[in-house]
């Protein structure tokens, strides 16, 4: 009975301990690019920002099983699509604290001094815990902890803002690869799921911190050498004065004029008044006529 005991507790130890998570991806920050980023001054920051967090969780190939059908237009085998899930509250709020800082540090953002608002969406594929995994991969994959078993949970994370030359949007992927096999217990403590999951995604929101502000730099240039291209933002829309035509709308198609006022007939003279010198009549000369020459006969 003690044998049995030990040999659950060695193996419930080794369920959640002999596994190592390790970090890839687009995620690495350009040392000079965050150097002149934190130097820089001259940027205007944003005032807020806006977070949603998308998950996906982890489904076992087996899970799908007997769920699919087929599509009565192409007679082809579908699968049920994943639906997201929301995130955590708690966890959303956390992450959300630690984008305001880093960009904060980054000077990407000023709630007082700053203008526009950052909108961040993150969006996790493959999101497990350990419930899941020991209700379905770590039973169903044989020999565990003879051969290796990964799992890859990837993160996707998308920026969009404005910039002095339209809207832009910056994207950074990382993912996450947990490696399962006894070999990794004693690498546990020092790539923990946790852990990596959390570098991991501070690691991307430096990234796309350098990636913000490389792409507004880009455009206040871009901006300075084509001024004709900056869009020009409407004037807010004054009342018209009394009497006034209301300016005309872009598309707008003009008000028909109201018809003229007829004609006022002309005004009459008061009697006794001088009634008005008409032009004096232009005296008509008859033209001159030639006589004829005369006809008698020349003398010889």
């Amino acid at each position: 009975m003690k044998t049995l005991k030990t040999f659950l507790i060695i193996a419930a130890a080794a369920l959640t301990c002999g596994c190592a998570a390790f970090t890839s991806g687009d995620i690495r920050v350009d040392k000079d690019t965050a150097k002149e980023m934190l130097e820089n001054n001259t940027l205007t920051p944003f005032s807020d920002i806006q977070f949603s967090w998308k998950l996906y969780p982890y489904h076992s190939p087996s899970e799908a099983i007997g769920r699919g059908y087929i599509s009565p237009d192409t007679g082809q085998f579908k699968t049920p699509e994943i639906k997201p899930v929301p995130a955590d509250p708690d966890d959303r709020t956390k992450l959300l604290h630690k984008a305001r800082r880093i960009f904060s540090e980054a000077g990407l953002y000023d709630k007082e001094k700053g203008r526009g608002t950052l909108h961040l969406q993150l969006e996790t594929m493959n999101k497990w815990t350990y419930g899941e995994l020991l209700r379905s991969h770590l039973t169903e994959t044989a020999f565990i902890f003879i051969l290796p078993s990964s799992l890859r949970t990837t993160y996707l994370l998308t920026a969009d803002f404005k910039t002095s030359t339209g809207t832009a949007k910056v994207e950074v992927i990382g993912t996450n690869k947990t490696v399962f096999h006894l070999l990794m217990a004693p690498l546990y403590p020092l790539f923990m799921p946790s852990s990596g999951e959390t570098g991991l995604l501070k690691q991307m929101l430096w990234r796309s911190a350098t990636d913000i502000y490389d792409t507004l730099k880009r455009a206040e240039k871009a901006a300075k050498e084509n001024p004709a291209a900056v869009p020009v933002p409407a004037p807010a829309a004054a009342q018209p004065a009394p009497g006034t035509a209301k300016p005309l709308e872009p598309g707008q198609q003009p008000e028909q004029a109201p018809s003229a006022p007829a004609a006022q007939p002309a005004a009459v003279p008061a009697q006794g008044a001088a009634a008005p010198a008409s032009p004096p009549a232009t005296a008509v000369t008859a033209p001159t006529q030639t006589p004829p020459p005369s006809e008698e006969p020349l003398d010889d």
